[in-house]
This record gives structure tokens, C-alpha cells and sequence, in this order.
């Protein structure tokens, strides 16, 4: 999880993978390419860790030359999901800034949850300060956590892979709050979990 895979050959007309499982045109897919040059590639961001199996190459390639292939693994994000910070509550918190931003290729994040016991008469809310709902993805349980949170693959030839091999062309999956978790009077024991992506622009305070 959090690490890219680029794969790339040269001197090829297409170029088609796909985690266990064979593929080709009009095949199954985990990415293609769709470059017009004659070097072809596309790149997998691992939103979680993905079990070791096959992988399956089929090139397109160009009768007039031979071509390389390369497969390039390198560190999509340095932050990692299972350092998880519990906040305690009523007690504002600083933590440091975090460089990237994000929906770039080196977001950082940080993760954090905290628990709300059961009430009948109180109320809580999340108070920030230094960061706004924007910088902040719902994950919503620590079983869910991803690498990444909020990481869209941008261009055409670049997909997102979950644990399972599934892959996607958009998102890791969390989303941003919109608003910060409040609750007046009733509610169950809760637990959030989130991600404060590296967007913030110096020291940020949290205090459940």
C-alpha cells in the first residue's frame, strides 16, 4: 500500500496488464495505455496492501523494432495507515504541518480517530484550528483506512488498485467531510476515524 507500479515498454503500439488474471484487447484490464507515441505505459497506486499473485503483460508491439519493457516500483506516499493517533477529549492537540497536497503524487497524511461515549444530554464537536473540513477525508473505521485518502489518479493511463485487485480510475476512496462531526443530545458510542492531508500550511490543533 502507498506505492506505485509503472509499467513500460518502448517501440510498442498498446500495452495491457492485469493482476491475476490473463488480458489482452477486449480482455479484462488493471491498466492499459493509451499513449499515441510508441512508447507505451501506465502506472497502479496502491490504495491498500495487495496480496503478492501474477501479473499478466500483453504488448502490442511494433513489427519495424524491438522494444524494452521495465516495471518501476517506487513510494507513492511516505505516510502509513497504520500509525494512527487516538485524540482524548477535551484537550486541544498540535501536531506538525504536513508537506504535498492532496492530490498529488507525494500526499502525506496523518490519520486520527477518537471514540464519543453514549449520551442522552451532551453534546461534542471536532474544534480545529490551522485546517478546515477540506483538509480533512472520513474514513470511517480503522478496518476501512487506505493509503492515500482522497488520491485521485489524474491522467488516462492511471488507476487506483484496492486490496482485493479491484482497480479504479478515480479515487482511494475517502472523501472529504464537507462539515466537521457534531452531535447535540442523542446519539450511540461513535468512533471517527480521518485522514488530515498534506495541504495545511503550518502547525494545526485538534481537540475532540
Amino acid at each position: 500500500g502507498g506505492e506505485e507500479l509503472e509499467f513500460q515498454v518502448t517501440n510498442a503500439d498498446q500495452l495491457y496488464v492485469r493482476y491475476n488474471g490473463e488480458t489482452g484487447p477486449g480482455c479484462d484490464v488493471s491498466c492499459e495505455s493509451s499513449d499515441l507515441g510508441s512508447t507505451q505505459s501506465c502506472s497502479i497506486f496502491a490504495c491498500d496492501n495487495i496480496s503478492q499473485d501474477d501479473w499478466f503483460i500483453y504488448i502490442i508491439g511494433d513489427n519495424s523494432a524491438s522494444g524494452t519493457f521495465t516495471i518501476t516500483r517506487s513510494a507513492a506516499s511516505p505516510s502509513d495507515p497504520n500509525d494512527i493517533t487516538t485524540l482524548t477529549l477535551n484537550n486541544v492537540q498540535t501536531f506538525s504541518s504536513l508537506s504535498g497536497s492532496g492530490d498529488d503524487y507525494d500526499n502525506e497524511f496523518q490519520y486520527f480517530q477518537f471514540t464519543i461515549p453514549a449520551s442522552d444530554e451532551s453534546r461534542f464537536e471536532l474544534e480545529t484550528n490551522g485546517i478546515d473540513s477540506s483538509d480533512i477525508y472520513y474514513v470511517s473505521s480503522t478496518s476501512d483506512v487506505t493509503f492515500m485518502p482522497g488520491f485521485t489518479a489524474s491522467g488516462a493511463d492511471e488507476y487506483v488498485m484496492f486490496s482485493g485487485g479491484a482497480t479504479d480510475t478515480s479515487t482511494c476512496g475517502a472523501f472529504q467531510l464537507g462539515s466537521l462531526p457534531t452531535a447535540d443530545c442523542c446519539y450511540d458510542t461513535l468512533t471517527y476515524v480521518f485522514a488530515v492531508v498534506g495541504s495545511t500550511g503550518g502547525d494545526y490543533d485538534l481537540n475532540p
